[in-house]
């Protein structure tokens, strides 16, 4: 028996039998019925709708992805799990890393042995030999999805690779960007200069491709919703660009629910509806109604040009609070990121995501890993 395709009996009187294969196209419309039972708690509870195209998301995350579900022997889909092939550079070479992520399981199953089984099909991946590690982003305080490390067993070692700050930066007030550079949209002729503030933000730094012009047209030809025209730039006098940065819509293929608020976000709605009438921003969704947000892409600057991004995201802020289409912009940073100083002065909201690696003790790559102190990794949040 493969991990492509095995079925798992409970012990328990009432624990039912679950088939665990890939997911194909024609299992589309159940994954999103199942990403829809399945909320996230926190300040209020929220899912994301992946309507019309579960796989969209996933389609975006890396190289390769492999979605796996469980579903009872009558083709209800109780559970998934997303396996996403990365390629990193690392020293002179490309190598690949599995990310395992966007674990699913019907509330009914929690108790189940859905993600235990999940999780076996990951390390049985990782033994494979395919991939030079593993890794995992989890949102602070879940807990549950921390103990499931346990379940790699004894031949793997689960490096603590340090948090990322998600920051919602709230379009309440107008700024002023510094006139010492100018904010335009990019073009194509801009894909060399956006590469290389890349390469000189990130790369050689954990978690990070070999940044080129050629890389980043595969990342804008992988969706329509984020090209070129998405890109925007600081320049200086002499129309060197300093920094850059991307303003991505993802409303076409995943939007993020609202399903319920506590006690304590009804009175915080209702204290953001009264915001949006002296500010005129978009009013907060009622429970059921979606978030209307954008994402910052790819926030990079020159070294010494922290002040230039600084100046980019303020004008890119300021153009979302006058269109008044949006509640709020998303952008992260690693917590070693001295790029994070860019938000000082900013009103935003900040939330903490760990990142976990998964090294298998008797490979190659973990033995020839350096004992070096944690640093700032690369990271796309926006695919998280």
């Amino acid at each position: 028996m493969t991990d492509q395709d095995r079925v798992v009996t409970g012990k328990g009187p009432a624990e039912p039998e679950f088939i665990f294969r890939k997911a194909t196209p024609e299992d589309n419309e159940r994954l999103i019925d199942l990403a829809r039972r399945c909320p996230m708690q926190g300040q209020f509870e929220m899912y994301t709708d992946r309507n019309p195209d579960f796989f969209a998301t996933n389609r975006l995350q890396g190289e390769t992805s492999h979605i796996h579900l469980a579903e009872r022997p009558n083709g209800e889909i109780v559970g998934c799990v997303a396996f996403t092939e990365k390629v990193e550079r690392k020293g002179d070479k490309d190598v690949r890393v599995l990310h395992i992520g966007d674990l699913r399981t019907d509330p009914s199953l929690r108790r189940s042995k859905i993600a235990a089984t999940f999780v076996s099909i990951y390390r049985e991946m990782l033994y494979s030999g395919h991939y030079d590690h593993g890794m995992v982003e989890i949102l602070k305080g879940n807990d549950g999805a921390v103990s499931l490390h346990k379940l790699l067993g004894d031949d793997f070692v689960v490096g603590i690779e340090g948090s990322i700050s998600f920051y919602q930066l709230l379009p309440v007030r107008g700024y002023w960007p510094s006139k010492k550079w100018s904010y335009r949209q990019a073009t194509l002729f801009d894909l060399p200069a956006i590469a290389g503030l890349m390469q000189k933000s990130y790369g050689g730094f954990p978690g990070a491709p070999d940044f080129s012009p050629d890389w980043l047209k595969k990342q804008f030809a992988k969706h329509f919703s984020f090209s070129i025209s998405n890109m925007w730039v600081a320049v200086d006098q002499g129309q060197t660009v300093v920094a850059s940065a991307g303003l991505w819509d993802q409303s076409s293929f995943r939007r993020t629910i609202a399903s319920r608020y506590n006690s304590g976000m009804k009175n915080m709605v209702r204290l953001m509806a009264l915001l949006g009438l002296l500010w005129r921003l978009p009013p907060v969704p009622k429970e059921g109604q979606a978030l209307d947000y954008l994402f910052i892409r790819w926030p990079v600057a020159a070294p010494g040009n922290v002040d230039a991004l600084g100046g980019l995201n303020r004008f890119l802020l300021n153009r979302v609070r006058k269109e008044g289409k949006h509640q709020f912009l998303s952008v992260g940073f690693n917590e070693h990121d001295p790029l994070q100083e860019s938000l000082e002065g900013m009103t935003k909201l900040k939330e903490s995501i760990e990142v976990f690696s998964h090294w298998l003790k008797a490979s190659e790559s973990f033995k020839t890993l350096e004992n070096v102190p944690l640093q700032k990794r690369f990271v796309d949040l926006t695919l998280i």
